[in-house]
Parts: structure tokens; C-alpha cells; sequence
């Protein structure tokens, strides 16, 4: 349980600062509280067995391009790819299965 509720921490917590940081390089209007509630909301989404990962990516998208002036490609498509990215290294590392 504990390890969950890490993982859903630092993955909400990265996945936000990725967020934001993908964009302030693609010069997106955007927060980085919104960012994090995006990265939170999806991370809630990707909790759900089988299918979450591809549930939380739709989520994050469509949540991108709602609260930000962000397009779908190429700006939101790479910033999930990213987030996603980051989450799971840290995922990895947290459950101690190395690259």
C-alpha cells in the first residue's frame, strides 16, 4: 500500500514538473498547479488495472488540450510521451527494477 501510494506521489509530482517544464519549451499557456492537478487526475486513471496506462494518456491529453492553448500534435502528444517517460523510470526505480 505504501508502495502505491509513493509511486503515486513521485509520479504525480515529476509528471507535473515535466509537464510544465514541456511547456515552457513549447511556450504553452499554462500553470504549474494546473500541470500538477493534469499529472494528479491521470495518475488517479492509470491506477485502474489492465487498461489505466492507456486510460490515463487519453485523460492527460484531452485535459491538455482543454486547459492549455496547447494543439494535439505535436505539443500535447510529446508532452504525455514525456511525462509518461519520466513516471515510469521512477516507477522502475522505485520498485527496484533497474534499466
Amino acid at each position: 500500500m505504501i508502495t502505491i501510494l509513493l509511486q503515486f506521489s513521485l509520479g504525480t509530482l515529476f509528471s507535473g514538473f515535466c509537464l510544465w517544464a514541456a511547456m515552457k519549451l513549447f511556450k504553452i499557456n499554462g500553470t504549474f498547479p494546473g500541470m500538477l492537478a493534469i499529472a494528479a487526475i491521470a495518475a488517479l486513471a492509470g491506477l485502474i488495472p489492465f487498461v489505466g496506462m492507456f486510460i490515463s494518456s487519453i485523460v492527460m491529453l484531452v485535459l491538455i488540450c482543454k486547459f492549455t492553448d496547447a494543439y494535439l500534435w505535436p505539443h500535447a502528444v510529446l508532452m504525455v510521451i514525456v511525462a509518461f517517460f519520466i513516471q515510469a523510470l521512477i516507477m522502475m526505480y522505485i520498485s527496484n527494477i533497474h534499466l
